[in-house]
């Protein structure tokens, strides 16, 4: 009666008071209608997905769960697509485990209905947005499930089809497998090419731009993303934030961080209005990574831990993988060493998947003192000339730091191999990650490099141009370990001029030590001064 009271009250203003509607008609009905407690759930549920209110929208597609099972005959379709949306709302809300069971319950409702399209929207619902893109996590039943899918769908809705397949190329980008990625590419460009919808387009797009993930792909990558980006605010604001922080990332690997920080407000100001978890941490993690390109490290380390806190709530694996590498960056300019190889063996550890915290590894070791294990990892590494690193995302950022680790251990065979493969990136930036963090100009462990192999003219021009292109992003820190390392260059090289040019680089890279706090860096210039 409360209810049928309260919806002749309210008329033109329902949508306002659905939640209102929904809990009375649904407390009333194992005595009453449960028709209409399950009609005004369901209702709830869809207007407070709609406005963003995830942890509402969960509770009303239970309510409905229950009123449907009031009601004979069941009807499974209904209790499909109420599981869907449900495991919809509990991502978005954080709550990967309940979002894992309603998917797993609907898709086994849709494999005995003999449903494909409804086994696909099951499949959709399992980590979506930016639980994608978790560095170095497979993901086997999801993988198993796209392809149960893809399979299941055939050519019924090619529209369905490509975000399945687009979804199957992110899936399995961190598998042996993922060099397969162009297959997938190919078929969703067959499917895009035949369409009309903006949203098709852009998700056959999005599979293209994982085949991308690469350094020499730079230039198609800024293009593929710019464009992603323009669809994905049209067509899909799920999927907007995803494509947004690919974009951010491939503008500073350009070196065009005015372009970038035009891009991160943009993500900050989407990420509020959507409420994910998985957004909000990520709008912690990009100013926290432009804060320490800048040297505030206080500022860097505070979003570090917001960042970590809000990620853990959707248990996003990248959110703790972030939230080490800033860490241990932060330790290494304050000086603070003390528990930093154990830190990253622990990682090393937790995520054998992602290869980059080998190559962590190995710097870390020289860093500390740990030279002797550093050169036995070092020999594994590159046994095989590095040929075993896989061309992925993480790719620039393990050579760098192998570069690094052969010029500080003197390592002249590795060192010739790492140079000739890093030399045609020598204008890139590095990104580690999805926007952890900028170590800087490539330019820089080139010109270690060049001088370890005693190739002075190469590095003098690698340094000049670390130091202009670390000076035109504002990363300071990465100017003085430019400015430090030259000065140890040019002190070995011993050239009329040399010792002067050095003493003058020694001097600025003290006063940004100094300034920011770079302890380490300013031990290691007293000591060539």
């Amino acid at each position: 009666r409360v209810g049928m009271a309260l919806e002749r009250h309210y008329g033109a203003e329902l949508d306002r008071h659905l939640s209102e509607l929904a809990f009375h008609f649904f407390q009333a009905a194992p005595i009453a209608d449960p028709k209409r407690a399950l009609h005004f759930s369901e209702r709830a549920g869809r207007w407070a997905s709609d406005q963003m209110g995830h942890e509402e929208a969960a509770e009303q597609y239970r309510r409905a769960l229950d009123a449907l099972e009031l009601i004979e005959p069941i009807d499974d379709e209904r209790r499909c697509d109420l599981l869907t949306a449900l495991a919809f709302a509990c991502f978005r809300g954080g709550h990967r485990d309940q979002a894992r069971e309603a998917v797993d319950r609907a898709a086994a409702i849709a494999r005995t209905l003999g449903d494909p399209v409804r086994l696909a929207s099951a499949a959709l619902a399992l980590e979506p947005g930016l639980l994608a893109i978790e560095v170095g996590i497979v993901d086997l039943s999801l993988i198993d499930l796209l392809r149960e899918a893809i399979h299941s769908l055939g050519d019924r809705s090619p529209a369905l089809k490509v975000r399945l397949l687009a979804r199957q190329a992110a899936a399995t980008y961190w598998t042996d497998s993922g060099a397969g990625t162009e297959d997938l590419v190919q078929e969703c460009r067959q499917i895009s090419r035949a369409s009309t919808d903006a949203a098709t387009r852009m998700h056959a797009l999005s599979a293209e731009l994982w085949s991308l993930w690469a350094p020499e792909d730079l230039a198609r990558r800024l293009e593929v993303g710019a464009s992603l980006v323009k669809l994905a605010d049209a067509a899909d604001r799920e999927m907007a934030p995803v494509f947004r922080l690919f974009f951010i990332v491939s503008l500073i690997e350009s070196g065009d961080v005015a372009a970038a920080d035009r891009q991160i407000s943009i993500f900050s100001r989407a990420a509020q209005e959507l409420r994910q978890a998985q957004s909000l941490w990520y709008a912690q993690l990009l100013p926290g990574m432009r804060a320490l390109m800048k040297g505030d490290f206080d500022e860097a380390e505070k979003r570090a831990q917001e960042a970590l806190r809000i990620g853990r709530q959707v248990e996003d694996a990248n959110a703790e993988q972030s939230f080490a590498a800033n860490i241990a960056l932060l330790q290494l300019e304050r000086g603070e060493l003390e528990g930093l190889d154990r830190g990253v063996d622990a990682m090393v550890a937790r995520y054998p998947g992602t290869r980059m915290w080998n190559s962590a590894r190995l710097f870390i070791y020289t860093e500390v003192g740990r030279t002797d294990d550093a050169r036995r990892e070092l020999r594994i590494l590159a046994a095989n000339r590095f040929e075993d690193l896989p061309r992925d995302a993480t790719w620039l950022m393990c050579m760098v730091l192998n570069a690094l680790v052969c010029s500080t251990l003197g390592e002249l065979t590795p060192a010739a191999v790492v140079y000739s493969k890093l030399s045609r990136f020598s204008r890139h930036h590095v990104v580690s990650g999805f926007g952890t963090l900028c170590w800087g100009s490539v330019a820089r462990p080139l010109g270690s490099l060049a001088s370890t192999l005693g190739q002075w003219d190469d590095a003098e021009a690698h340094f000049e141009l670390a130091i202009a292109n670390n000076g035109k992003i504002g990363a300071l820190p990465w100017v003085a370990h430019s400015q430090y390392d030259y000065t140890r260059m040019l002190m070995r090289r011993g050239r009329p001029q040399d010792r002067r040019h050095a003493a003058s680089l020694a001097e600025d890279a003290m006063k940004t030590a100094r300034r920011l706090g770079m302890k380490r860096l300013e031990g290691k210039l007293i000591r060539v001064m």
